[in-house]
């Protein structure tokens, strides 16, 4: 018997995968876990309304002017220095959209993501034939994910550091730099 693996049977164990599509996490909101049964608290704020329609007036004028003013202001707008600041201006006025996004809701929809495309005998294959796959997002979202895990290991590493009164405060001072510098240095 060889020591190569069987093709068909790969692919087909791959297909059988594929065949059972689970679908994506369910947000903490709307599905709570058992600590939440057993506490007692208010009910979480609903997801923020959508932004309002655009006016009857400018869906119906069929003609455009274009006004130097207008063009510069729309390009302006539209730039990539425009889009940075808009975002940052929402980050810290921690805008209502933000706000109902939880990161561990994130972080559960990327390992769902990343098992759907695992199950894909070679995904970046797949994926180039979906011309309206937001790969830059996905790695956004995967990158933020990757941080908020890195985030919730330091908060439980932290927590659990206990001040040894024995020992230095120079040598405290060095164990905790060295805790600082490993989570620092470590990426997904």
């Amino acid at each position: 018997m060889s020591t190569r693996p069987d093709y068909q049977e790969l692919i087909a164990r791959k297909e059988k995968a594929a065949a059972v599509l689970k679908p994506p996490p369910r947000p903490a909101a709307f599905s709570p876990s058992h600590k939440e049964v057993s506490e007692t608290r208010a009910p979480p704020k609903p997801a923020p309304p959508p932004p309002p329609m655009p006016s009857k007036m400018l869906v119906g004028s069929r003609s455009l002017r274009h006004v130097p003013e207008v063009v510069e202001m729309h390009r302006s707008l539209t730039g990539r220095d425009a889009y940075m600041e808009n975002m940052i201006g929402e980050i810290e006025n921690r805008s209502t959209y933000l706000s109902a996004v939880s990161a561990a809701d994130v972080a559960a929809f990327v390992k769902w993501l990343d098992e759907e495309l695992s199950s894909l005998v070679d995904e970046r294959a797949v994926l180039k034939h979906f011309p309206q796959w937001p790969e830059r997002k996905a790695d956004a979202i995967h990158e933020a994910a990757c941080n908020f895990r890195d985030l919730r290991n330091l908060e439980v590493e932290v927590s659990s550091y206990e001040d040894n009164l024995k020992e230095s405060s120079v040598q405290a001072l060095r164990r905790m730099q060295a805790l600082q510098d490993r989570q620092v240095g470590e990426k997904c």
